[in-house]
């Protein structure tokens, strides 16, 4: 929490000092056995310059660049009060951001350096931390891109810890991690350690079990990844307007009451208290495993990201007698094990799975693999099983789709063997799975990449879309997590959705968008559409070396404009680009805004045939009201950051 300057001097009187209220907090939460972060920050308006100091907007002198020597003043006075009751010190936040400063990055190292003196010498014992930085995904309110690149390089040697916000969902924030933040700091040769102290999501639009999943998610992966800590925002839900996101990031309601957050902590909690990272585990792609171990009991948490299938994956525990799944409200399942062996099972639920008494546990291959045909309908489909033996001893694995006859396959020892099967396309497919002669045994999820078919039309588009954007799991707000930016995430179908249409036409394949949006907003500049309301299509093409991600706008102007950001190999993106035939219109009235796009067979290297066997799709709605690109929503993960091809929508055309 922050221990406010203006709060501790209010009054134009450099020797005025009153801590009433933050001793109380001090006193209060320390009575709980809860002890306080501290935050030196923000700027008192004593200290601020004397031409800002009467200004109509308090945040005016409140986010300047204070008098170096009042700023030291008050950080010895306040670590020194506190001392030996709060030991670890922030300094200042999310600087990188306007909203919370008004000065560049030299100014915040000035600050840095003064505050980090002071607690040197003030209370040597107690841990320094950078301020939280604001993530590394593009947000509108960050003046200097490389703002936090530059503070680590030239002012690491200020701190103790690297301290990192990130609000976002999973994959996003994960990302940012793994892709950003990682390399700046080996970039700029920093060794001290990194905190993730404030990271969360929301749970607007009745989000709260997602909002719990992302909490395991993101906890296990920052421990991976060497983070000293994870720090949720907030510990309570700030009010009762659930259309506003600062009133739904608690762990507990307004009221104190548990939210589902707040049970997976306690799960957390409960079983992970004393373990140590492990390593992070070999799993099929898209799928999580990270393992931890309090030196008597082994721990795995895991989960399927991608919702492709992962058959079960088989684990020797040599010198365990129990192993156990959990979920995320900390249910207990009993899981079977014999021959020094157990099947942890991939879901896109995660689970913690515990091995009692375990020595250095050995995680094998998925016992099956599946890999199947375009599916269309529920018939069935060709699809080709893979079947692996982790054993010295020869077993006979039998398997079983819902609705479909038991498979037997004899394996030796080690032996991988691969058959063709005919496989129901039945909603809610599962594969039961049982080595004969043991206790191993059970059912995974098969969630088969259903194709959509796209029937032949006449280009009036009567029929039911194709796709639909409307649901809050599609959205994605870019200034999420900060305040200054809660009026701007989404508020429903009326602000941003869409309805989706295919079909081929002649030798074009042709796309119909209808866009529901409350405000339009398109300034233009090819490489700049994306900024405004617009479209990025993905389109992964069979026998091509990468896949085609392309902008579609309405301007302003009432011109249409295509651009193409990537190509795959040996084709031309400015070519492709102009062979676009793209109309649109905009309905103010009705608040819709359509698009037409017809891509040429020949352009793209499209064919009848490719279009039959089925090609991967993806769509990427970009929202501004006015300002700055506040909102996108899309099909499937992985378009604005360019992954996760392989899994975008399959597309078959009748």
């Amino acid at each position: 929490t922050g221990v406010p300057w203006s709060n501790i001097q209010p009054k134009l009187d450099a020797d005025y000092f009153d801590y009433s209220i933050f001793d109380s907090l001090v006193d209060i939460y320390g009575k709980q056995g809860i002890e306080l972060q501290g935050m030196l920050g923000f700027t008192a308006r004593l200290a601020a310059r004397e031409s800002l100091r009467n200004a109509t907007d308090w945040k005016e002198w409140n986010r300047s660049k204070p008098d170096l020597e009042l700023w030291r003043k008050y950080a010895a006075k306040t670590v020194g009060r506190y001392k030996g009751k709060i030991n670890v010190w922030e300094i200042w936040n999310e600087p990188d951001l306007w909203m919370f400063s008004h000065f560049d990055v030299k100014d915040y190292l000035d600050l840095a350096r003064v505050a980090g003196e002071t607690i040197r010498q003030t209370a040597p014992e107690a841990t320094i931390f950078t301020a939280g930085f604001a993530g590394l995904a593009h947000h509108p309110n960050r003046r200097d891109p490389d703002f936090q690149f530059k503070a680590m390089r030239d002012g690491k040697q200020y701190f103790d810890v690297h301290a990192y916000h990130g609000h976002a969902g999973f994959v996003p924030f994960s990302e940012q991690i793994d892709r950003k933040l990682m390399p700046l700091r080996k970039e700029a040769g920093v060794t001290i350690p990194w905190y993730a102290n404030e990271t969360a999501v929301f749970s607007l639009n009745g989000a709260d079990k997602a909002q719990g999943i992302t909490l395991f998610k993101q906890l296990l992966f920052c421990w991976s990844r060497g983070s000293l800590g994870y720090n949720w925002y907030d510990l309570r839900n700030d009010g009762f307007n659930f259309s506003d996101p600062e009133n739904t990031f608690g762990t507990v309601t307004f009221e104190y009451e548990p939210k589902p957050v707040a049970s997976v902590y306690h799960t957390l909690a409960r079983f992970l208290r004393g373990a140590k990272f492990v390593d992070e585990l070999k799993l099929p792609a898209g799928c999580h495993g990270y393992r931890f171990s309090n030196g008597r009991d082994q721990f795995i948490g895991l989960w399927n990201e991608d919702n492709g299938f992962a058959g079960p994956v088989p684990v020797e525990a040599p010198g365990t007698a129990r192993v156990e799944r959990i979920d995320c409200m900390g249910n207990r399942t009993a899981v079977p094990f014999a021959d020094g062996l157990f099947c942890m099972e991939l879901s896109t639920q995660p689970y913690l799975y515990r091995v009692e008494n375990a020595g250095d546990v050995r995680v094998h291959e998925a016992l099956v693999d599946l890999v199947s045909a375009p599916v269309v309908g529920d018939g069935k489909f060709p699809a080709t099983l893979t079947a692996r033996n982790p054993l010295a001893r020869a077993i006979r694995l039998d398997v079983r789709f819902t609705g479909g006859e038991a498979t037997e396959i004899a394996l030796a020892p080690g032996e991988t063997k691969t058959l063709p099967l005919s496989v129901p396309g039945a909603k809610n497919l599962k594969l039961a799975y049982a080595l004969a002669d043991s206790a191993i045994k059970g059912e995974v999820d098969v969630p088969l990449r259903r194709a959509t078919l796209i029937p032949l039309g006449d280009g009036n588009y009567r029929r039911k879309p194709d796709f639909r954007l409307d649901k809050v799991d599609q959205v994605t707000s870019i200034g999420e997590g900060d305040p200054a930016m809660r009026d701007r995430t989404w508020t429903g179908p009326d602000d941003l959705s869409a309805s989706v249409w295919l079909r081929e036409d002649g030798e074009s394949m042709e796309l119909y968008v209808s866009c529901g949006d409350d405000a339009f907003t398109q300034k233009g500049g090819e490489k700049e559409l994306w900024k405004g309301d617009s479209l990025q299509v993905a389109l992964v093409i069979p026998g091509q070396d990468g896949g085609w991600k392309i902008d579609l706008a309405r301007l302003e102007n009432g011109r249409s404009c295509s651009y193409v950001w990537i190509a795959p190999a040996g084709f031309d993106a400015e070519g492709a680009a102009k062979a676009i035939r793209l109309t649109t219109n905009r309905d103010d009235a009705k608040k819709i805004t359509s698009y037409r796009a017809r891509f040429p067979f020949a352009a793209f290297g499209l064919t009848k045939e490719k279009m039959k066997e089925g090609i991967r799709f993806n769509l990427l709605l970009n929202d501004n009201d006015g300002t700055i690109r506040e909102t996108y929503m899309q099909l499937f993960p992985g378009l604005s950051s360019w992954n996760n091809l392989s899994y975008y929508p399959l597309i078959v055309f009748e």
